[in-house]
């Protein structure tokens, strides 16, 4: 019998089947040995690539994000074999931050693979992967430009065919939200100003998406543009000088692709909400609006912050800087010193005035302080501050 290896021998710790970038994947390899066999080395890989196609060729666009070998076994002789039996092998990697989500479609795709190599002397190696799915995240000031984004306000002229301008439809949309989450249901709300001199019939609301591939040379390729969504309304009647609300609701499927701009590919989405008017050979009336896909793993979970009243010293004397420096610990502008005697010293110095008779301390009396007095040149530094 030989030892075959298949994707079930790698198993992600939990079962977790989604990473974020920056996170730390941590598995396990499992072997099962049918008989004693020799083994030089056995050999995790994980590596992360994304590849454009184009007129038959596979490698249109290249582009490498990291490619790391670990051992988790490795023969100091030949005569090195493995027992028969069950063995386990854990190994641990952190993704690097910055990285695009797993994407496949027929012109490019983006993946993510740890491959289990076990390297056998005179004999063929024997390999398996399995995939590492990454999920789309966002930076800070991505998901803070998410949260300030305000609903906008579209206006456009209804045309007719033979009878020339019929006035325009001004249109407004606000989201639940400023993005939209695979596998959850959004409200769209639409404000509808008639003013020409149709009667609208209809609105109707799709999601598109659109995807560019480049070359490594960042030559677009390919454009793909398809609908993802279509939903309509019922029936409605919007009289010229009428307004009106309208509310669609959008359950985005789970299989969706979050998005994102990569170096070789970029997946973008818009909604498209179609008016449609009565009349002869009158075209139906497009606003298009830019919107972002993310998962819902990587929003950002808000932290709750505490405001507590900021307490200041009071200072009797103003001439006593030592009062304002030397404040309790827990204070958070308060200065820290290894040593807090030494800190009174510099901060706060005190000068004894001698008197003439008054003969200044020995060098050994000096040597018998617990600390020895600020230098001239700190004593200064604490008179500038």
């Amino acid at each position: 019998m030989q030892l075959t290896l298949t994707p079930d021998n790698i198993e992600f710790d939990g079962n977790q089947e989604r990473f974020k970038p920056g996170e730390i994947v941590r598995g396990t390899v499992s072997l099962n040995a049918p008989r004693d066999f020799h083994v030089t080395a056995i050999i995790c890989r994980f590596k992360g690539e994304a590849r454009t196609r184009w007129n038959g060729m596979p490698r249109a666009g290249y582009w490498h994000y990291f490619d790391k070998e670990k051992y988790l076994f490795y023969a100091l002789s030949q005569q090195t074999h493995m027992a028969a039996g069950s063995h386990r092998f854990n190994f641990t990697y952190r993704l690097p931050d910055n990285i695009p989500p797993s994407f496949w479609s027929r012109f490019g795709d983006i993946k993510y693979l740890v491959e289990l190599s076990v390297v056998r002397p005179g004999k063929t190696t024997i390999r398996t992967q399995k995939v590492i799915k990454v999920i789309g995240g966002l930076d800070e000031f991505d998901w803070r430009d998410l949260q300030n984004r305000r609903s906008q306000r579209y206006s456009l002229r209804v045309n007719g065919s033979l009878f020339g301008n019929l006035g325009r439809i001004h249109y407004k949309s606000s989201l639940d939200h400023s993005y939209l989450i695979p596998g959850k249901e959004v409200n769209v709300e639409s404000f509808i100003e008639n003013q020409s001199s149709r009667t609208v019939e209809k609105v109707k609301v799709e999601l598109w998406r659109k995807v560019q591939y480049f070359t490594s040379a960042r030559f677009c390729h390919t454009t793909d543009v398809s609908k993802v969504l279509q939903v309509s309304s019922h029936r409605l009647t919007i009289q010229p000088g009428i307004n009106r609300h309208v509310s669609h609701q959008l359950t985005l499927p789970n299989t969706i692709y979050s998005s994102f701009n990569s170096e070789i590919m970029t997946v973008s989405y818009f909604l498209c909400v179609i008016i449609s008017t009565n009349g002869l050979l009158t075209p139906n009336v497009d606003f298009n609006m830019a919107i972002d896909i993310i998962d819902e793993a990587y929003i950002p979970t808000p932290v709750p912050q505490v405001s507590a009243p900021l307490e200041f010293p009071t200072v009797e004397d103003p001439r006593n800087i030592g009062q304002i420096l030397n404040v309790a610990p827990t204070t958070l502008w308060a200065p820290r010193c290894r040593n807090n005697r030494r800190a009174l010293q510099i901060y706060n110095p005190v000068f004894n005035a001698h008197e003439e008779n008054e003969e200044p301390p020995t060098y050994a009396e000096i040597e018998d302080m617990e600390d020895p007095p600020p230098r001239y040149a700190e004593v200064n530094q604490a008179r500038e501050r």
